[in-house]
C-alpha cells in the first residue's frame, strides 16, 4: 500500500452551460405569450376598456425580471472526493456514489464521443473479477477542466493504492467506430 494522501475535493456549481436560457425561463415565456395574446384579443373585442393593454405591458414588465431572475442559474452542486479510504461522487439528481478502495481492482475509464454536439459522456468502471460498479457522467455535470481534474486524481490514486488504471476513447466517425487511447 502507498503512503497516506489527503483528501482532495472537486466542487461544481453549474455543470456546462449548453442553453441561453434555463428551461423554468422558457416555460414562463410562454404562458406569459398565452396571456398576453388573450389580453390583445380582449383589447380588440372590448377597444373602450383598456385592460387588455395594461394587463399586457404588465405582463410583459413581469416576464422581463423573471428573465433577469431565473437566467442567473444557481446551478446544482456536483461534487467528487477522493481520499486514500474511498472515492465519493455526487450528482444531482441521481443517487451519491460511494466506492472503497478495497472494493475493486482497476479503474478503467471509457470517454464516448457523440456525434450529437456537446455530448461527451465519461464512464468510470471499478472492476473486481466478475463485479462492475460504473459511475458516468457528461460535460452537462461537471466542467470540462474540473474533468480532467478528477481524470488526473483518479490516476495519480489509483498509482498510490496499486491499482490497474485503463482509459480509452471511443468515437463513431464516418460510420467507423474508432476505440483509442486516452491519455490522462
Amino acid at each position: 500500500m502507498g503512503e497516506k494522501l489527503d483528501e482532495k475535493e472537486i466542487v461544481d456549481v453549474s455543470g456546462e452551460n449548453f442553453r441561453i436560457l434555463p428551461q423554468k425561463c422558457s416555460y414562463i415565456l410562454v404562458v406569459v405569450v398565452l396571456i398576453v395574446f388573450v389580453g390583445y384579443f380582449l383589447y380588440l373585442a372590448l377597444p373602450e376598456l383598456f385592460t387588455g393593454v395594461y394587463i399586457s405591458v404588465i405582463l410583459l414588465i413581469l416576464f422581463a425580471f423573471s428573465l433577469c431572475y431565473f437566467s442567473r442559474s444557481r446551478g446544482n452542486i456536483r461534487k467528487f472526493i477522493i481520499s486514500d479510504t474511498r472515492i465519493e461522487f455526487h450528482l444531482p439528481d441521481r443517487d451519491g456514489f460511494y466506492i472503497e478502495w478495497s472494493q475493486f481492482d482497476s479503474i478503467d475509464i471509457r470517454l464516448k464521443i457523440l456525434n450529437i454536439k456537446p455530448f461527451h459522456l465519461y464512464e468510470i468502471c471499478f472492476i473486481k473479477g466478475e463485479r462492475r460498479s460504473v459511475v458516468n457522467f457528461s460535460l452537462s455535470d461537471f466542467q470540462k477542466e474540473n474533468i480532467k481534474q478528477i481524470l488526473k486524481l483518479l490516476k495519480e490514486y489509483s498509482g498510490y493504492q496499486e491499482k490497474e488504471f485503463k482509459a480509452c476513447k471511443e468515437e463513431i466517425c464516418s460510420g467507423v467506430y474508432l476505440v483509442d487511447d486516452f491519455e490522462v
